[in-house]
């Protein structure tokens, strides 16, 4: 057996604060080594600087995750910001929709935000049509279900414009504006 010649040297590091999961990374390294160097010291301090220049390197990363706003479970539905005035024009990504038949033969489909990793528990836009304007509404995206038997909920991934309506009052006196659904598409 001759001179190694050559080390190469990999770390791996996983870190996480259980806010946002875990994430890590590696370090590889190949260095060519004197004639006279001991092998073990200068793995072990490849080792040791590739952990440390790992872990600030992953640090790093940590705390600018933390300066990101996590999402907030969602406990009513999406209101539209309070500078927003009737006629503006919004997009929100949907994931999941329901669509029904009302008792007057009318078709009632709500469409669910992404929130986080998921659906938001409440409907951002709720839209209510007879039936050719309501397939005229959802013709772009209709063909990839099956609504035969309804009422159904799905999964999508579409993408849904609207415009800020009139203003109006809930029942314990808050002020809301409508939203007036004006395209569905495919994402």
């Amino acid at each position: 057996m001759g001179t190694i010649s050559q080390l190469s040297v990999r770390v791996s590091r996983k870190i996480g604060d259980g806010d946002f999961g875990s994430f890590g990374g590696e370090w590889e390294v190949t260095v060519n080594l004197p004639p006279d160097a001991n092998l073990e010291e200068e793995s072990q301090a490849l080792f040791a600087f590739g952990k440390a220049f790992l872990g600030t390197e992953l640090a790093d990363i940590q705390a600018s995750i933390k300066k990101v706003e996590k999402p907030k479970e969602e406990d009513e539905p999406l209101r539209p910001k309070k500078d927003t005035e009737e006629g503006e024009e919004l997009d929100f990504v949907c994931v999941k929709f329901t669509l029904e038949k009302t008792p007057d033969k009318k078709y009632k489909l709500q469409l669910y935000p992404k929130i986080g990793d998921g659906a938001g528990k409440f409907p951002t836009i709720k839209y209510t049509a007879e039936r050719e304007r309501m397939w005229n509404m959802i013709s772009e995206v209709a063909d990839d279900y099956d609504f035969t038997d309804l009422p159904v909920e799905h999964a999508c991934e579409w993408l849904v414009h609207y415009k800020i309506g009139k203003e109006g009052t809930t029942a314990d006196g808050k002020k809301f504006h409508y939203k007036d659904l004006v395209a569905v598409k495919s994402m």
